[in-house]
């Protein structure tokens, strides 16, 4: 990897409707990984908003499988490093965010 020239793909996404509507998930993946396939970059940054859905009290189950197939794609498979930050309180309507 040349750290001056570091190739870096950036994506964000409100991702509400992809757990509100199971369907949307894989269809919504295919097209993240040929992004990264394509691309090629030496590092991706993914920020999703709304991970659970819109109901996430009732959407919040699918998100283990979400973030499983996430991490175990051949996409990912390249790069040594991940980091999720996840705010699973959906209970505190006060601090989730």
């Amino acid at each position: 990897m040349d750290r001056d020239n570091l190739k870096t793909l950036l994506i964000t996404a409100n991702v509400g409707s992809l757990f509100d509507h199971k369907h949307l998930l894989q269809p919504w993946l295919k097209n993240l990984f040929q992004a990264i396939s394509d691309k090629d970059p030496d590092f991706i940054a993914v920020h999703c908003q709304e991970i659970g859905g819109k109901n996430f009290t009732k959407s919040m189950p699918n998100v283990d499988s979400w973030i499983s197939e996430l991490m175990t794609s051949e996409a990912l498979k390249l790069y040594d490093k991940a980091r999720i930050f996840l705010d699973r309180d959906y209970e505190a309507h006060d601090t989730f965010t």
